[in-house]
């Protein structure tokens, strides 16, 4: 799997984690996980581009929420 993947992955993971608990503190804290997670997708994405390589997700396709 390619980097930018890995990284929305875990991303992903970070909101579900975020989604589950009902610690303010902890949520917030996953949220800003999954936001440094997709910064880092979204620059390995640039280098993969560079390189040549596919392209597999855009930012638009992974949508940070707020939680309630």
């Amino acid at each position: 799997m390619p980097t930018a993947q890995r990284y929305q992955h875990r991303a992903a993971e970070c909101l579900r984690l975020a989604r589950g608990t009902t610690n303010l503190t902890n949520k917030a804290l996953l949220l800003e996980m999954a936001q440094t997670w997709i910064k880092l997708a979204e620059q390995a994405q640039a280098k993969q581009m560079q390189a040549g390589w596919p392209a597999f997700a855009s930012r638009s396709e992974i949508r940070v929420t707020t939680l309630e």
